[in-house]
Parts: C-alpha cells; structure tokens; sequence
C-alpha cells in the first residue's frame, strides 16, 4: 500500500488507504450501483488458516451490509488489518500474546480493543503478520514502557535475520521524496500450501495470483498493492518479490 494507488511502481511516503476509501474492509459494504452492494461481514481477518486467530477484534466495526453505513466506522486514515505478537524469545514456542490491529496509512497502529496481555513488564521480540506480506520480526528484544506500552519503528530499523544471514529481513527503499524505509515484502499470498509457505515468497504464491486475478472489487491475497482490484499490478510486485524468504523462526 506504499506504492502508489494508481498502478504506478513509485513509492508513496505514506501508505493509501484504497481498502477502506472503497470500503472493502470486513464489516464495510462496498456500493455496487448496478452490480448491487457487496456487504464484507466483520471481524479480523486472522480466524482463518494458517493463523486460526480466534480474537473479537473488529466485531464492533459492521456496516449491517447498510450502505448508508458503509465505512462500518473505519477511522480514515486506516489501510488494513495485521497480526502482531509478542515472544520472549525468538522462536514462536515462546510467544505469550497475540492480537489483531489497524495499521494507518503512517505506518502507527490502532487497537480497536482493551488488550489483555498480562506480565507486559518484560521484553519482547515483536512479530507482525500480514496477509500477503512476508512476516517480520523485531531485531533484539523491545522494552516495555512503564509497564504499558511497547514503541519501536520498523520502517527505522530492519527485521531479523538468522545469524548465518539466511533469509531476507525487509525491504529497504526510497520514496518519492527522498526518504529511506524498511517495508515488508509483498507478494506472499499462499501461507499455507506447505510448513513454510507464510516464510517464503515463491511460485505458489503467483498460482493463488492467477486464481484471482482480474476480480474487482475484492478483498483478496491475491490483491499485493491493497488496492481491492486484482490485476498484473500484482503480479509485478510478486516478480520483484520472487525468491525472497524470511528466516523469523516458526
């Protein structure tokens, strides 16, 4: 979503929020005109394999398919749903929450919940997911600030890499104005064909593309610029993000 929404392969400085302007977000209802309404139903969208994340969030943002209510409440600036969670290791056996959350077109993340996570008074690798990117992970260990909150900026700093500097950790470009980010790699929509298919962007991720492709409006894995029309756009991104996989422990 940092590229720009008009196809274009320049990178915004911030992200477009397309999903939620068209309202195709789960809970939204996207008009249709003469087509009809299409109603998204809520909830995060993680209750599914391979991530079978059960939590609420998002249950309260629902249109009722009323498209007078639409934006289902979506605060603007939101481009779409990640997974995020905490380990006090690096390997995912140590992981002690997980939760749902809107990532915002700057990057800054919105819970639309009270988090219930206890013991927030250690440190923590942070992990976050996404639904057609390639997960990432914090580097070291994060503290927590007074026993509440976790801050760190991974568009400033790049993921982790196993010690033998296998795997990719994120992409580091440049935007149209000049700036230096990390992102994450797009184009990993099968995370489940295999045990470490949500780790490796590969061939199989181009089927799931070509399965969806030319569908429009969507709320799709196949859709990479998050720009809710699955079209070779995509596939571009995936040819740029080709072969690059991940070594975050699983």
């Amino acid at each position: 979503a940092l590229l720009e929404s008009n196809g274009g392969l320049l990178y915004n400085n911030e992200m477009h929020t397309t999903l939620n302007d068209l309202q195709l977000l789960p809970g939204q209802t996207y008009e249709g005109g003469l087509f009809g309404n299409i109603y998204f139903p809520p909830g995060q969208p993680y209750n599914q394999s391979p991530w079978f994340y059960q939590g609420q969030e998002g249950q309260s943002l629902d249109s009722g398919g009323d498209v007078n209510l639409g934006d289902a409440n979506y605060p603007g600036n939101a481009v779409d749903w990640i997974l995020i969670s905490l380990r006090t290791g690096s390997t995912a056996e140590s992981e002690v929450c997980k939760f749902a959350a809107l990532v915002t077109k700057n990057g800054e993340v919105i819970f639309t919940e009270p988090l219930d996570c206890p013991n927030l008074s250690n440190e923590f690798y942070l992990v976050i997911e996404h639904r057609n990117h390639l997960i990432t992970m914090s580097p070291n260990l994060v503290s927590v600030d007074n026993s509440s909150s976790i801050n760190f900026d991974f568009t400033e700093n790049q993921s982790f890499q196993d010690f033998f500097g296998l795997g990719v950790g994120q992409k580091l470009i440049t935007t149209n104005n000049g700036d230096s980010k990390y992102i994450m790699f797009a184009g990993n929509a099968d995370q489940q064909s295999t045990d470490s298919a949500d780790t490796d962007i590969n061939v199989n991720d181009k089927i799931l593309w070509e399965a969806q492709n030319n569908q429009f409006p969507v709320y799709g894995l196949g859709d990479f610029d998050l720009s809710g029309d699955t079209n070779v756009n995509d596939k571009l991104i995936w040819e740029k993000s080709n072969n690059n996989f991940s070594s975050v422990p699983r």
